[in-house]
């Protein structure tokens, strides 16, 4: 019975008051210290009631933990008294010849068997062994009773106790929160036991996990491309934390935490790290997060060319490896504008760049991160935003060195990606948050694909995007999904025209449009994206031009149509006097069918209001149950389709569609000199195509709109012969690479 021990008890008690004791003089202190000052005004008035609030405040706490002592201190008195009656009791029956169980049960161990074998002959004897047998018995009855009920009473005491313990202590966590524990102190004492392989207390991993992790407003601050205000005492611990992985390997830090909770610790630790590169998260005092806060060893990583002069990895790229490798153990939470995705995205870049001073052995390795590294580094959209248009990059750049967004976005389009999930994670946001509700989202949405667009129309990248289609015709339908939407804009249609859904993205000069196209025509799905959105954009103008007679609408259609068939027919070109044959023949077999890709029923731009039903008969005219071409898999890019696209027959259609809803009765009566439109021409009311189209019908209806349609002719006309690159550009000379643009992304 000497399993109860309360000696730590008293000395829990005496810390418990010392603590609070110490709480409530510091607050003393600094309500003294505050309206003693010799000082006056508002901002003295303001500063005495902050401090009277906070004393109050750690009043607060002094009394929970007053209450936390004095529930261990009569804790420990109650059951002290029932634990010593327990073990007097206990200990004077096995005294008197009784043993005691562990439920407190109270048993007679007399040897009464050989008693009676030895007084077998003496019925006196006989007699008094039995009379001590039966008193014993009673004897072990009642002491069980007694120490039974005993024992009920020490558990009541001990639940007492832990309930009060509790709540003294729920009282104290919640007026002094886990966060306030944090601070350089604290998180240099848990780097170091992490550097020495020592295991984390319950607590330490608590706050690691607080202190590596923001609030929802900061978060939300930080989402939205703003800035967020940390304590010192937060920003503090994650400095420390970090530094504390100054000097170690990238191989040793990935080791750190080793045991049950290493992938939990290893998270907290990729997250600190991620949270300091963030350039929007300071402090009030000052300090600022970004890649100068970050320790060296992990600035090397992210900011050192990883290609030598020869074009040859360095041999540090294990380290880069390992480091992919430990950020990627991070939270989505941690990624919003860090330095440390810049550094990712900007790296990843420059190792794709040296492909071909691969070993074939060390592609698989390669391209796992490289991907891996995109796909961390693109999670973070701000970071990706930046990668793309060159903004805030120059940090990623040693000695004092100059990002170039064409130069990154080149060595992406020219390695042969095996994985293109990473790519996926960079790109697709742009077509994703084309106008998103969100205007932080949307802003960087429409930068993102000026950018993009800017550096696909550079004539002095053609050398590498005329084969992007070839070499990663995945990349090119990523390019499309991502451009295709902002088509209108890059024609520089009105953005305040009735129905038309443009979205801010610049405007592009012809012969960047055509490049676009050229370039991503080389592969049959991205040209059937771009082309398809191109002919829709093609319907809207002329319906546009016949609802508001707005003469800009024709020359702009003119502009695409003239990009998009001189784009495609050198696109196809390029592929038909390529001498990859192999890779070429590839193209063919993976291409898929456009109709497995888009709706082919479409014939306006997603997001435009035109108030107008189109007919589906349309659709038919255009896209037809045939293929144009044997081999459906190059749809997308044929001449002949795309000639289709551009049909004028179904321009003309459209801007009388759409004079006709402004006009009522125009066709009704003689107009411009014409009779009015036949009554077979109209079925419910409403011009129908496949009776104007039909053999019977075509000719008196290209005649009729032909006699009628000059205006529009004449400036269709004139957007096909624009010239590429218009002398009113801003230096008046069409630029030769994006490394050196003439005009930079908004």
């Amino acid at each position: 019975m000497s399993g109860f021990d309360f000696g730590n008890m008293p000395t829990a008690a005496g810390g418990a008051t010392t603590i609070g004791d110490q709480v409530e003089a510091d607050g003393l202190n600094i309500q003294s210290t505050i309206t003693g000052m010799d000082w006056s005004g508002a901002f003295r008035n303001a500063a005495v009631s902050r401090a009277n609030r906070e004393q109050v405040q750690f009043t607060r706490v002094d009394d929970a933990f007053e209450e936390l002592s004095k529930a261990i201190t009569d804790g420990h008195t109650s059951m002290s008294h029932i634990s010593e009656s327990l073990k007097t009791g206990a200990d004077g029956w096995e005294e008197t010849g009784y043993d005691v169980a562990e439920d407190w049960t109270v048993t007679d161990r007399y040897n009464y068997a050989l008693a009676e074998s030895m007084y077998k002959d003496d019925d006196a004897a006989l007699e008094l062994l039995a009379n001590m047998k039966s008193v014993r018995a009673n004897n072990a009855a009642t002491a069980t009773s007694q120490l039974q009920r005993l024992a009920v009473e020490f558990d009541e005491a001990d639940t007492k106790c832990a309930a009060a313990i509790g709540t003294a202590s729920s009282s104290i966590s919640t007026l002094t929160p886990l966060e306030s524990a944090l601070g350089g102190g604290v998180a240099d004492q848990i780097g170091e036991k992490l550097r020495n392989g020592e295991q984390l207390s319950d607590f330490e991993r608590r706050v690691l996990e607080a202190g590596t992790n923001l609030d929802p407003d900061e978060l939300d601050a930080l989402k939205n491309g703003k800035s967020a205000t940390m304590t010192q005492g937060e920003f503090d611990f994650i400095k420390e934390i970090v530094g504390d992985l100054d000097g170690l390997s990238m191989e040793e830090i990935i080791k750190l935490g080793a045991g049950a909770h290493h992938n939990e610790i290893q998270n907290n630790l990729a997250n600190a790290t991620q949270l300091l590169g963030i350039p929007n998260l300071s402090t009030s005092n000052g300090d600022r997060g970004g890649m100068a806060a970050l320790p060296e060893n992990v600035r090397k990583v992210l900011t050192t060319n990883p290609v030598d002069d020869s074009g040859t990895i360095y041999s540090h790229f294990p380290d880069s490896m390992s480091f992919v490798d430990f950020v990627a153990a991070g939270d989505q939470n941690a990624r919003y504008g860090s330095d440390v995705n810049r550094g990712l995205l900007k790296q990843s870049s420059e190792i794709s760049g040296a492909h071909d001073t691969f070993s074939p052995g060390s592609l698989d390795t390669i391209d796992e991160v490289l991907n891996t590294a995109m796909k961390v580094g693109g999670s973070d959209r701000i970071a990706a935003h930046d990668f793309i248009t060159g903004e805030n990059m120059d940090v990623t750049c040693d000695n004092g060195g100059k990002y170039n967004a064409g130069i990154h976005l080149n060595n992406i389009s020219e390695y042969e990606w095996t994985d293109f999930s990473g790519l996926h994670t960079v790109f697709d946001t742009i077509g994703q948050d084309v106008g998103s509700s969100n205007p932080f989202y949307a802003e960087m949405s429409r930068e993102n694909a000026s950018s993009l667009a800017h550096y696909l129309g550079s004539p002095g990248d053609m050398g590498t995007n005329d084969d992007v289609g070839i070499t990663n015709p995945e990349l090119a339908r990523i390019y499309a999904n991502a451009l295709s939407p902002y088509i209108g804009d890059f024609t520089g249609i009105d953005a305040t025209s009735t129905g038309a859904p443009t979205y801010g993205a610049d405007r592009l000069d012809p012969g960047e449009l055509e490049n676009i196209f050229r370039s991503l025509n080389t592969d049959g799905e991205a040209a059937a994206t771009m082309n398809s959105e191109a002919y829709k954009w093609q319907n809207l103008m002329a319906l546009q031009y016949g609802v508001t007679d707005q003469a800009h609408f024709s020359e702009l259609a003119g502009i695409l149509s003239q990009a998009m068939t001189d784009g495609n027919s050198q696109a196809v070109n390029h592929l038909s006097e390529t001498d990859l044959a192999e890779r070429t023949a590839s193209y063919d077999s993976k291409m898929t069918l456009f109709s497995t890709v888009k709706d082919l029923t479409g014939l306006l731009p997603v997001g435009s209001e035109a108030g107008i039903a189109m007919q589906q008969p349309l659709a038919d005219a255009i896209f037809g149950e045939a293929p144009v071409l044997e081999d459906v898999s190059k749809q997308g890019n044929d001449p002949n389709w795309v000639a289709q696209l551009n049909d004028p027959n179904i321009r003309d259609f459209y801007e009388l569609e759409g004079y006709m809803a402004a006009h009522p009765e125009f066709g009704h009566t003689a107009e411009f000199g014409t009779p009015p439109m036949p009554p077979e021409w109209f079925v419910d009311g409403k011009l129908d195509w496949n009776t104007v189209n039909s053999e019977k019908h075509k000719n008196a209806f290209d005649d009729w709109v032909g006699r009628m349609n000059s205006d529009w002719e004449d400036g269709f006309d004139k957007g096909t012969q624009a010239p590429d690159w218009p002398t009113d550009s801003i230096d008046g000379s069409k630029p030769e690479n994006p490394n050196a643009p003439a005009r930079q992304p908004r």
